[in-house]
């Protein structure tokens, strides 16, 4: 076993976050490392583990030893959690009826388990955070990701001196065979601490309508939305691109939290941004959308979705095994790997996630202005997903997945204190 650099940092960064006996602190290293992609802390030979994984284990240890061992469970989520774990069983069903018991495959298993068992803990255990501390939080952990994509693109580009090269690889990109920005010379696209333009899709479109829904706080957040813009823009990504509109859409549509005439003004802001983005960005939106269809990026989407669809055909219900036909499209992905009964409890647990964005009265006022700006946060990750991105253990989607889950946890605990207070 080989450790990193950044390996050694991180061991420290946990044990201290182990040793206080506040979890917020853990709270905020989870969410910040399922931003590193592209980081090992150590290598078994040539096989390199990353941060999320491990930190997703210590937080689960954490909720454990600070509940003493006194496990407690929420029952108004309890459906959400069956669906979750009920994943996982499909998962085991189909690897035994297609013979699978690949060492690779096992992993795969171990890896979304943890990640499932960490979302349930945030849900069931955490009671020690309010909403306050939770959007702190995610904003510190917003303006760290958005800084690295600025130092990142100005390296990549050829902007900052060459000298800056070791010092991010060693923080930042340290498996050379996970990242694309930093495995060539010149690449003027921004990709942050994430594998590639599409993998930081929805934690940058997710930012933008989290914050955009935090009316409160538009005074505070004017620059960082700006930024986040900016950002989107220079992934160069089709699938960033293309949620940014479908949630978008959506966002106008309900967005309850938000009088129309601010509505209003937000799509007469779009309209403009738009029309300038087309005068002066056409060359960008040429490459990622207009002539995306000679790429051969699409090509090689279009075979995979196309492969994944006779898998389904070959085993409609119980597919040919989680990751053994990944597409483009979380929908294609599913429907060959886990059949119409893994891709059913994909879709009613993501519904059961994102459905309180779409419910008006007094239904939707059950949920604070954060918790519905977060499951647009989600929604966003969903929607790259279906465009571009067939991971259902994709980092991404889950850093939103755990943010939910602490709000969620939040509102339990303040639905009880109101109760009491009645």
């Amino acid at each position: 076993m080989r450790i990193t650099i950044f390996g050694v940092i991180w061991i420290l960064v946990i044990c201290w976050c182990m040793w206080q006996k506040n979890i917020k602190y853990m709270v905020f290293i989870t969410l910040l490392f399922m931003t590193f992609q592209c980081d090992t802390i150590f290598f078994l030979g040539n096989v390199g583990v990353g941060p999320q994984i491990l930190t997703s284990s210590a937080f689960i240890a954490k909720c454990v030893f600070n509940a003493r061992w006194q496990l407690r469970f929420r029952r108004s989520y309890a459906f959400l959690s069956l669906l979750a774990l009920g994943y996982i069983a499909v998962i085991v069903v189909s690897y035994v009826m297609n013979d699978i018991t690949e060492s690779r495959t096992i992993m795969y298993i171990v890896q979304l388990f943890i990640y499932i068992v960490c979302f349930l803990c945030m849900i069931h255990f955490v009671e020690v955070m309010d909403g306050g501390t939770l959007y702190q939080l995610i904003r510190t952990v917003s303006i760290f990701i958005l800084a690295v994509g600025v130092v990142q693109y100005l390296t990549t580009s050829a902007i900052l001196p060459e000298i800056i090269r070791p010092v991010l690889k060693t923080l930042f990109f340290n498996e050379d065979s996970l990242n694309i920005g930093f495995n060539y010379g010149y690449y003027p696209r921004v990709t942050s601490v994430f594998m590639e333009p599409s993998y930081f899709a929805p934690v940058l479109t997710g930012m933008f309508y989290y914050f955009l829904s935090m009316q409160k706080e538009w005074s505070k957040n004017f620059v960082l939305l700006g930024l986040i813009f900016l950002e989107l823009i220079l992934t160069r990504s089709s699938t960033a691109y293309g949620a940014f509109l479908v949630v978008g859409i959506l966002f106008i549509l309900f967005q309850a939290k938000i009088k129309l005439g601010w509505k209003v003004l937000l799509t007469i802001v779009a309209a403009i941004g738009f029309l300038c983005i087309f005068v002066f960005f056409y060359d960008i939106l040429n490459d990622v959308i207009f002539s995306k269809s000679s790429s051969d990026s699409y090509i090689i989407r279009i075979r995979s979705n196309a492969y994944a669809q006779e898998q389904f055909q070959k085993s409609p219900w119980y597919g040919i095994g989680y990751r053994e036909a990944t597409a483009n499209s979380i929908i294609y992905s599913l429907l060959g790997e886990l059949g119409i009964i893994g891709f059913s409890i994909y879709v009613v647990f993501n519904l059961k996630c994102i459905f309180p964005v779409f419910q008006r009265g007094k239904r939707a006022e059950a949920y604070d202005r954060q918790e519905i700006a977060i499951r647009f946060a989600l929604l966003s990750a969903i929607v790259c997903q279906i465009i571009a991105v067939g991971q259902v253990d994709m980092c991404s989607y889950w850093f939103w997945a755990y943010v939910l889950a602490l709000s969620m946890g939040i509102r339990n605990v303040s639905v009880k204190e109101l109760a009491v207070q009645r």
